[in-house]
């Protein structure tokens, strides 16, 4: 039954299907030459393989966006956005209210409780402006949202959440050895990053929710994500991220803890709409050169970088106000500020220890005596002694957190 998921996906080695990227690597017997593991996502691929890559859908993103609000509406009662106020989310955003299709909530949440966001605005306002975490809901997605919804849909609902960094540490805090074999068997790489498991595990932290779900059909929207564009000698392509669609959809928790059915779309990624996808592949690809991608500011996954695509496949009426740095911005600034290092061993904030790991594992623990922190110790532990024993530990940690790809699709050939 979950074959026919949307979402569905799998990694492949040696012909043989691993439903976890852990597992997939146990069977591999090795952390550093995993070249050999290929990420799947069928459903989405099969749709896309029908199409001439090579060749730009004729439609506009805009009426491609349009259908596909259209169809989210059609097939769900109850119409829930995740919105950052950052350009993806915030593109959905218009999408729906500007062309009079309604959407019945907007769910904005920030990582942090409220007294340590002020405390930090008002004490740290360098490390403060850093940090979309810390002022992005609260300077963008509010008031955009409300100044949206007044105008053109006054019947949407706003939810506001804070403190998600206590949402997380609760999970880690009840995470024991009786369930350790089940999160290896899934998400488990996706649980040793910053991710937020409660976000889509168990979706269910607004009370009204539970009785919204057991009466109508629910989904909850996310702006995920953007086509990311490779050159290479034969030409330019695309890959599909396993972190993209893993770090908001867990086939194994199809219902909350509830009981309750637990359903999420990509906004820009599902099997009816990879048009939507290959078109902004296209856009993206003939208005960048090479050289654009080459830049060291655009390599990864920087500010820049993100705004520079936004504005060529969404076309906003309403500007947003703040937008917040990304992890390759993070990563150049890190060393440059002090406060940021004494911060990290708090966990208030991301920090990279020693620079070897590209993510602080402990992002949301408050510090490595917690049992929040010990918990998630002993879970790495379990995956080592009982996967991969005699493996060099901060390699495996890389490893396991490490984004794994779909094979290429060359949009353009040299």
């Amino acid at each position: 039954m979950l074959e026919t998921h949307p979402y569905y996906s799998f990694y492949s080695y040696n012909n043989n299907k691993y439903h976890g990227k852990v597992m997939a690597l146990a069977a591999l017997g090795a952390t550093k030459n995993n070249a050999d593991i290929v990420w799947k996502l069928p459903n989405f691929e099969k749709e896309l393989e029908k199409l001439n890559l090579l060749q730009e859908p004729r439609e506009s993103l805009q009426d491609l966006y349009l259908t596909r609000a259209q169809d989210l509406r059609n097939t769900y009662d109850y119409l829930i956005l995740n919105y950052s106020g950052g350009p993806d989310s915030h593109n959905i955003l218009e999408t729906f209210l500007l062309n009079n299709i309604f959407l019945d909530e907007i769910f904005i949440y920030s990582y942090f409780s409220e007294e340590t966001i002020v405390n930090l605005q008002n004490n740290y306002p360098t490390t403060f402006v850093m940090f979309p975490e810390f002022y992005e809901a609260q300077k963008s997605a509010i008031p955009v949202a409300r100044y949206l919804v007044e105008k053109y849909s006054p019947h949407t609902k706003i939810t506001y959440v804070d403190n998600f960094y206590q949402l997380h540490k609760v999970f880690w805090e009840n995470i024991n050895e009786k369930n350790y074999l089940e999160n290896i068997k899934g998400n488990a790489s996706v649980l040793l990053t910053h991710r937020h498991i409660a976000r889509y595990r168990n979706p269910n932290f607004v009370p009204e929710w539970k009785t919204i779900k057991n009466r109508k059909k629910t989904a909850h929207i996310w702006g995920i994500e953007k086509p990311n564009i490779v050159y290479d000698n034969i030409g330019v392509y695309f890959e599909l991220l396993d972190h993209t669609i893993l770090s908001r959809i867990d086939l194994q928790h199809i219902l909350t803890v509830d009981g309750i059915p637990n359903n999420h779309e990509l906004f820009y990624i599902h099997p009816k709409s990879v048009k939507m996808f290959l078109k902004q592949a296209h856009i993206i690809a003939k208005t960048f050169s090479k050289d654009f991608f080459k830049n060291p500011e655009i390599s990864t996954s920087t500010r820049k970088k993100q705004d520079a695509l936004a504005r060529v496949i969404y076309s906003f009426k309403t500007k947003l106000p703040y937008s917040g740095l990304k992890l390759g911005d993070l990563i150049t600034k890190y060393e440059d500020v002090p406060l940021l290092k004494e911060l990290a061993k708090t966990g208030i904030i991301p920090g990279y220890a020693d620079m070897t790991e590209p993510l602080n594992l402990k992002l949301y623990a408050d510090d490595k005596n917690s049992l929040s922190s010990i918990n998630y110790d002993k879970f790495l532990s379990f995956i080592y002694h009982s996967l991969f024993k005699g493996a060099d530990k901060k390699q495996l940690l890389h490893t396991l957190c490490l984004g794994f790809t779909s094979k290429r699709y060359y949009i353009k050939i040299h």
